[in-house]
This record gives structure tokens, sequence and C-alpha cells, in this order.
């Protein structure tokens, strides 16, 4: 009778679990479906140029449900520097640039930067670089990977033929370090966009703490990291904090 018991209780927990599943798989198949359709329904309204309807479309995709396109992202910049707002036409546009590595938007990030007298926007050929690297990682990481498997293969065939194996091994040595270095060693520095009008630096994670300057919106800076609702930043040569809400993290 335990047995029998057993079983039945078996077959219900698989069927739960078959059925969760599709559940599951309905649910975000309908979810991809409405953002398709509010996708859709913005891009409509950018082409009749109703342009902050279609921006109340695309800010909830990209900040709710965490959907975007490389041509929303650009969408979302034109508005936004249309409506006056440039920090967040530089934060949509940096955001393209990561995924794209478009250098038409870098150069249109450094020309409102220039315009409005922003810094951190000076970007030299090593970023450019990164950019891409860190665009193809995953395949440049897979090849290399490949190459010290087929490197490690040779190795086992040509000690079994008692050849030497000095110099395959050496370079296996190589490539394994090159590997190490790709996956650990080029991660981008974090940055932000200082989002609002009139920001506060300080010199701790305290409002209490000493002023260190008061700067307006669209610089850009690098993010050392995060203390409690603080961000501490480089700002002019030095170390600074800000309010986590007033910078726009990329």
């Amino acid at each position: 009778m335990n047995k029998m018991q057993n079983i039945k209780y078996k077959n219900t927990r698989l069927f739960t679990l078959i059925l969760g599943a599709f559940l599951l798989l309905g649910v975000q198949t309908t979810k991809a479906q409405k953002n398709s359709e509010l996708l859709e329904q913005a891009d409509s309204l950018f082409e009749a140029k109703k342009y902050t309807q279609s921006l109340e479309h695309y800010h909830r995709l990209f900040t709710e449900e965490g959907v975007y396109t490389p041509q929303m992202l650009l969408k979302m910049a034109y508005i936004h520097e249309g409506l006056g707002d440039y920090s967040q036409a530089l934060f949509y546009l940096n955001n393209y640039y990561v995924k794209t590595s478009d250098e038409t938007a870098l150069r249109k990030m450094e020309a409102l930067a220039e315009k409005h007298k922003l810094s951190g926007y000076q970007f030299t050929d090593t970023d450019l670089f990164l950019s891409y690297y860190n665009k193809y990682v995953s395949e440049i990481t897979f090849a290399a990977l490949a190459f010290c498997l087929l490197l490690l293969a040779f190795i086992f065939y040509q000690r079994k033929k008692n050849n030497p194996v000095v110099f395959p091994a050496v370079g296996l040595g190589v490539a394994l370090i090159l590997l190490a270095f790709m996956i650990n060693g080029t991660e981008q520095v974090e940055k932000g966009i200082i989002a609002n009008g009139t920001a506060y630096l300080m010199t701790a994670p305290s409002s209490g703490s000493g002023v260190v300057d008061i700067v307006t919106n669209g610089h850009r800076v690098s993010i050392l990291g995060k203390e409690d609702v603080w961000y501490k930043i480089i700002w002019d040569g030095g170390q600074a904090y800000i309010r986590q809400n007033q910078l726009l993290e990329l």
C-alpha cells in the first residue's frame, strides 16, 4: 500500500512540475507578446512625431521590463535631447554605444559634451578597443579556449610519439595566461552620469561631510565603489561621494 502511495505521490509531483513549467512558459510568452506590442505602439507614435507619448512606452519597456533595442535607445536619446534633457540623452547614447560600438554615437556624445561644457567624455583608442572587445568577448574567449584545447591535444600526441614538447608546453602556458587575462583583466571601469541639475559632491558618504564641489547634470564620472546610498567617484583628479539618486549608472 505504501509503495502504491509513493508511486501516486511521485506521479502527482511530476505532473505538478510539468504543469508549472507550461504555465511559466505561457506567462513568459504572453509577456513577450505584450512587450512586442508595446514596442510597436511606441515606434508608431514616434513615426507620427508624438514623441512624448512614445517616450512613455519606451521608458516603461526600459525601466520596468528591461526590454530594449539599439534603435529604441537612439530614439530615446533623440527625444530627450529635443526636450533639453541632455543628461538623459547622453545616458541612452552611452547605452547604445556599449551595445553597438557605433562610433557615430561616440562623436555625438563628444559634441553634446563640448556644447554643454561637460567632462568625462574624452574617448581614447583604448576605449574604442575595449568597447569592441567587450562586444565580442564571448566569441574571442571561445576561440582562445578552442586554441588551448587543440594545443593540449597536440602536446599529448607529441608525447605519445616521444617527441619533445617543451615549446608547445610553453606556448600552452602563455595561451592560458592570456586567456585568464582576457576573462579577468579587461573589465571596463563602471561609469555614471550625473542626473540632477544641481548635485553636491561630498568628501565622505554623509550629508554632514564637507562639500567638494557643486556640479550640474550631464557630467560622466568613473565609479570606484558604493557605500550605502552613496557612490564613490573620481572627480577633478580626486575622489568624492555622490548620492545614488543623483547618478545614472551606466
